[in-house]
């Protein structure tokens, strides 16, 4: 099977503060999906000593924060994503920097980043976590290529940059994307906008046009909840497992029908339009700012 970089959404509670780029649903295991992006094989180099020490003095403690349980066991035999804490820094090291599900290429949204800080089970991330597993990253992925004199791979964001210049306002609308998931109500009858019209919890959905498509254009962490990066076949693909994750998996969030509903139906549309766009080379300059 093969897996896929995908996002989750927190609870749905009024909040007015968003994080800039989330580390997204990590502690929940697989949600299913498309491909992930590929990660370090057994020939990849190992990093240097400056990798190791941020992981030790910054990262570390930071995976603390949903330990225990098989589920977050690096030793632990089920499926699930979530494999990232050993007892010791440094066995927690050995075993996580050769785990694809879990560091993907060392970049800027490998599956760490895109697994974590929705707030599975209450728990929440700061931004300056956020930025120390970032680092690490970076550092990996620096270190890494120096070690075999060859650049580092391609950041999978760039492909988000791309297909962010991709969609059109004129194509947004004429899906209707921002009335099907503005009006989209879970099964207790709450509309998704209650929670979601400022962007809370690190998603968007209101019936306001222009504030819909300009934080899903501009903003790489609003645009991953509905699309998703499939590098193996270098494109991108619309985020499944973000979407049935909220609406099946999530502790205390609505439940609803995450696959068959006007949303789904608008971001199709709007998938495909923007897709044409891309094939045809009609796309505008990346909208996306971070």
């Amino acid at each position: 099977m093969v897996c896929s970089l995908q996002i989750s959404w927190h609870t749905m509670r009024p909040q007015l503060t968003v994080s800039v780029f989330l580390l997204a649903a990590g502690c929940v295991g697989d949600v299913g999906g498309g491909p992930v992006d590929p990660g370090p094989d057994a020939g990849t180099p190992t990093s240097g000593v400056a990798a190791k020490q941020q992981f030790t003095t910054n990262v570390f403690p930071i995976l603390a924060k949903c330990s225990g349980g098989a589920c977050h066991d690096i030793g632990a035999t089920s499926a699930a994503l979530a494999h990232w804490k050993a007892a010791t820094a440094d066995a927690t090291y050995s075993a996580m920097v050769v785990l694809t599900p879990i560091v993907g290429q060392f970049t800027s949204i490998s599956p760490i980043l895109t697994k974590v800080a929705a707030g599975h089970q209450g728990l929440t991330y700061a931004s300056a976590e956020t930025t120390a597993i970032t680092n690490w990253l970076a550092k990996e992925s620096e270190e890494r290529a120096n070690n075999t004199q060859q650049p580092p791979p391609t950041d999978p964001k760039t492909y988000l940059k791309d297909w962010s210049g991709c969609m059109s306002l004129a194509n947004f609308q004429t899906a209707k994307m921002a009335s099907a998931w503005g009006n989209l109500a879970a099964v207790n009858n709450q509309r998704c906008a209650n929670c979601h019209g400022s962007g809370a919890e690190g998603f968007i959905a209101t019936t306001d046009e222009a504030v819909f498509f300009k934080m899903v254009t501009e903003q790489s962490a609003y645009m991953l909840k509905y699309f998703s990066v499939d590098t193996q076949n270098m494109k991108i693909v619309i985020n499944t497992g973000s979407l049935k994750n909220a609406g099946e998996t999530i502790t205390g969030h609505p439940r609803f029908d995450a696959t068959t509903n006007a949303g789904m139906t608008a971001l199709q549309t709007f998938y495909d339009a923007t897709m044409a766009r891309k094939t045809a080379g009609t796309c505008d300059p990346p909208r996306l700012v971070e």
